[in-house]
């Protein structure tokens, strides 16, 4: 990622599971903490939680994780329909 310099990144991060499938099949939140570490200079968008009953990550769960890992300064957690300008 940092070869690509991006300036916003958009993660999946609803860490949903499925029966019979080892693992999560999308990113979760050590997953939002290797982007921001990745692509240093990028804003993280978290997006897909809360919405589909796979999903095992809330908004409240991510934003907890990223306040105790001091992350908050380039992580978004929007709400259902909030707008982000970049």
């Amino acid at each position: 990622m940092a070869s690509f310099k991006p300036s916003v990144v958009i993660l999946n991060a609803g860490d949903a599971r499925l029966v019979g499938f080892p693992g999560s099949i999308i990113m979760g939140k050590d997953d939002v903490l290797r982007a921001y570490r990745g692509a240093q200079n990028a804003t993280i968008v978290a997006v897909h939680m809360d919405a589909i009953n796979h999903m095992t990550l809330s908004r409240e769960q991510l934003q907890d994780y990223v306040q105790q890992n001091g992350i908050e300064d380039r992580v978004r957690i929007p709400a259902d329909g909030e707008i982000l300008k970049f």
